[in-house]
């Protein structure tokens, strides 16, 4: 089943880390979308380097050109446990409310995976996916929604490996 009333969150991957994650770095590639993993994640205990700060780790390379090896290398040896990367698909509505247009922004759907900087590997994968219009209640999803509940998607896969599957509530 779904772990909300509207969307519903996949663990693709679920590896327990070799030493417990304390600090995770954010992909410069993430956008706004990484900001709000940031906030997602710090909420639940981690120590994050946000998107400016990895990229100045990762000097003046843009980042899409560099090797995933070699990013997690320069992680490392700054004492990075992990390094997130996210994506949001959205899709923009506008309407009319009295004499305004009011323009948002309606997740679909959205993942993160979390590599370790020891390893390389994949430690979580998880998915998001808003449910079709037709099927929402009336709780609004934003962004931060979507990344508070990758985040909790997250966490589960780290701390508590199981097989993939369907997060339940």
């Amino acid at each position: 089943m779904a772990s909300c009333a509207s969307s519903q969150v996949d663990i693709l991957v679920s590896e327990r880390p070799a030493r417990p994650v304390r600090t995770i770095s954010i992909s410069p590639l993430t956008g706004t979308f990484g900001d709000a993993l940031e906030l997602a994640l710090r909420e639940r205990g981690f120590e994050i380097r946000d998107r400016w700060q990895t990229q100045a780790v990762l000097g003046h390379t843009e980042v899409a050109q560099l090797e995933e090896a070699e990013i997690l290398r320069r992680l490392r040896r700054e004492g990075i446990d992990a390094y997130l990367i996210g994506l949001l698909e959205a899709e923009d509505h506008a309407y009319v409310i009295g004499p305004n247009l009011v323009a948002e922004s309606v997740p679909i759907s959205a993942e993160a995976r979390v590599l370790s900087t020891q390893s390389g590997r994949t430690l979580a994968h998880v998915s998001w996916r808003n449910a079709p219009i037709g099927e929402r209640t009336s709780v609004a999803y934003s962004m931060e929604k979507a990344a508070e509940e990758l985040a909790d998607g997250l966490l589960e896969a780290m701390t508590h490996p199981v097989a993939a599957g369907t997060l339940e509530e």
